[in-house]
């Protein structure tokens, strides 16, 4: 599927638009801080050449092959002006999910006028160096427009909330703030409906039972 390429495209072009040039980083999978073939984003970046030019834009996507390496950035990456600069899989340095700030700063460093524009929904709550630690280093930072149409449908939900379904997953440290945010906004007579994982652990906590272990 090209969901996440089609839904940003209209923040790209709205950059590129008003003379921007963009450094466009992302990951892949999770290589572990190791270069995995498999998970390059070179394909990536040729598809969302294509999905541009299919709907009429002739920005040109640059993909740097070898900008990631076991140190962090290549020192040789030559930033194109006026064009879509495509980073190599963040994921395959592994200072990127530790927020390693020499990393973070080595993005920032990349272009000038610094603007960092967030719009990566999926990867928000995440406090990487190509999402939060690179933001610290930038003159201005901004919610691209998936961003903004996400926190305004979600804005708009929770004022009329009468149910809401949590997934599962691993994850439960990060759902605690959401649920205690979301509990309050619940109408009268209204649910909150929690997943395998977190209810998982709600279970081992409270009442000590174990996964696989049925309740006495």
């Amino acid at each position: 599927s090209t969901l996440r390429l089609d839904v940003l495209i209209p923040t790209l072009v709205h950059l590129m638009r008003n003379g921007a040039t963009v450094v466009l980083t992302g990951h892949n999978g999770r290589p572990e801080g190791k270069v995995v073939p498999e998970l390059s984003l070179g394909p990536v970046a040729r598809k969302l050449q294509e999905l541009l030019q299919a709907q009429g834009y002739s920005y040109p996507v640059t993909f740097h092959e070898k900008s990631i390496t076991e140190r962090g950035l290549a020192r040789d990456i030559r930033i194109q002006n006026g064009a879509i600069n495509v980073l190599e899989n963040t994921r395959f340095y592994e200072g990127e999910t530790k927020n390693d700030p020499v990393f973070s700063k080595g993005l920032a460093a990349l272009v000038d006028n610094y603007l960092f524009v967030f719009d990566a929904f999926a990867s928000g709550e995440r406090l990487h160096s190509s999402t939060g630690g690179v933001a610290r280093y930038m003159d201005k930072t901004a919610y691209g427009l998936v961003m903004q149409k996400e926190n305004l449908c979600l804005t708009q939900a929770l004022e009329r909330l009468y149910g809401m379904y949590m997934g599962g997953g691993p994850k439960v440290k990060e759902k605690i703030p959401v649920i205690k945010n979301v509990i309050p906004n619940i109408a009268s007579g209204g649910f909150l409906a929690i997943g395998t994982g977190p209810v998982a652990a709600f279970l081992k906590v409270l009442y000590g039972i174990e996964i696989g272990q049925r309740p006495s």
